[in-house]
């Protein structure tokens, strides 16, 4: 995908054909970035399960 935007972009020469291949390079690294944090805290979570409950209401 992303070497369709670029083959546009040498295709046109256009401004707004570069930034569409910057964006799509943008946001491929922020997933990235987004999915290496999202695993990060799912292996090291500080909750204590069931006995950190502290609702005592009956």
């Amino acid at each position: 995908m992303e070497e369709e935007y670029w083959k546009q972009f040498a295709m046109t020469g256009k401004v707004e054909d570069y930034l569409s291949y910057k964006g799509i390079e943008t946001c491929q690294n922020i997933m990235k970035k987004y999915e290496d944090q999202k695993r990060e805290s799912v292996n090291h979570s500080d909750r204590n399960g069931d006995f950190g409950i502290t609702d005592r209401r009956l």
